[in-house]
């Protein structure tokens, strides 16, 4: 079985997607990228329902420090 990635915003395009891959055979795993320091529990839900693997990619230092800092600086 063939594994995808896609990623989840936790709305309805990237759901379904995550949904039509899973039933033409791909194993798929759900991923998102954590940005602020607050809980994607949509995502997780969406991941749990499908029964699919769930994966966060953590980037909240990297967010603040390389976007919102260098906003605020400028």
């Amino acid at each position: 079985m063939e594994k995808v990635l896609v990623g989840l915003s936790g709305g309805v395009d990237s759901s379904v997607c995550a949904i039509l891959l899973k039933q033409a055979g791909y194993q798929v795993i759900g991923a998102t990228m954590r940005l602020l320091d607050e809980d994607n529990t949509d995502v997780k839900e969406i991941c749990d329902k499908l029964e699919i693997e769930y994966l966060e990619l953590d980037y909240v230092d990297d967010f603040k420090n390389e976007v919102i800092d260098y906003f605020s600086r400028e």
